[in-house]
């Protein structure tokens, strides 16, 4: 089974997720990282370090081989101490924001596409929240990653003038998840600070809490697919806790 996208949302009424935390490796700790002369395909570990697999003269053999290697889903791509592409990864692109020609993501349809992007994303300077998209594939020529956010699919440039403007982040790198929360009047949007769970989270009131939120109020009748498309009824659950998880489905 495939990677489920770790960015999902979770709603659980009266429940506070933890915020979790781990010391991944950015990439300006790795600058210094020379264990290939070229290219390095290494193992990103859930602690933040990386495990060197083999060396390879070009980034196009090491692609090959990374997607050969059907055991291991956690396989990134090495070039001069950064991480240029992974297998399951997502885009973090909260990068010199200050720098930056502009303060949002031109998204283009076709990784050579010269002219006007068709579509611009909303991104903040670093610290406010996390920026993320998808990371789909990577062209090593032009430097331009293919995402999917909001429901588009699109390529985004490397740099902005000399402005690094986002970091390529294996899946087992993220640790913090956006959810949701219920106070006594409002629902919360909780987002975290960055993907790696570092400085907490940023909170925004979205509006009144539903009245039927109300603790103690007996919940409406419901009946939802799973994952594998069974169906499951409120009813069937009498007399029995119930938590309602969702996430986005792959390629979706």
């Amino acid at each position: 089974m495939k990677k489920k996208l770790l960015y999902g949302l979770i709603f659980c009424v009266g429940l506070l997720l933890p915020t979790m935390s781990a010391h991944a490796l950015r990439p300006y700790e790795m600058i210094n990282r020379k264990e290939c002369e070229k290219i390095e395909l290494a193992t990103a570990k859930v602690d933040g370090s990386l495990e060197k697999v083999e060396c390879f003269e070009d980034y196009n053999t090491a692609k090959i081989k990374m997607y050969e290697i059907k055991d291991n889903d956690d396989l990134v791509i090495i070039e001069n101490g950064v991480v240029i592409d992974t297998k399951y990864g997502i885009i973090d692109y909260d990068q010199d924001f200050t720098n930056a020609s502009t303060k949002y993501v031109r998204i283009y349809k076709n990784k050579d596409d010269k002219a006007a992007s068709y579509m611009t994303y909303i991104r903040t300077a670093s610290g406010y929240y996390a920026d993320d998209a998808v990371l789909l594939d990577y062209d090593y020529a032009t430097k331009r990653a293919k995402i999917k956010v909001a429901g588009v699919v699109g390529w985004i440039d490397k740099y902005d003038n000399t402005a690094v403007l986002y970091d390529i982040v294996p899946y087992v790198w993220t640790k913090s998840l956006q959810f949701y929360s219920v106070t006594q009047d409002r629902i919360i949007h909780n987002f975290p600070k960055n993907i790696y769970g570092q400085g907490g989270k940023t909170s925004l009131a979205l509006d009144l809490k539903p009245s039927m939120l109300e603790v103690g109020k007996k919940a409406p009748s419901f009946t939802l697919l799973d994952q594998n498309g069974k169906k499951h009824s409120l009813k069937d659950y009498l007399g029995k806790k119930v938590v309602l998880y969702f996430y986005p489905k792959d390629n979706t």
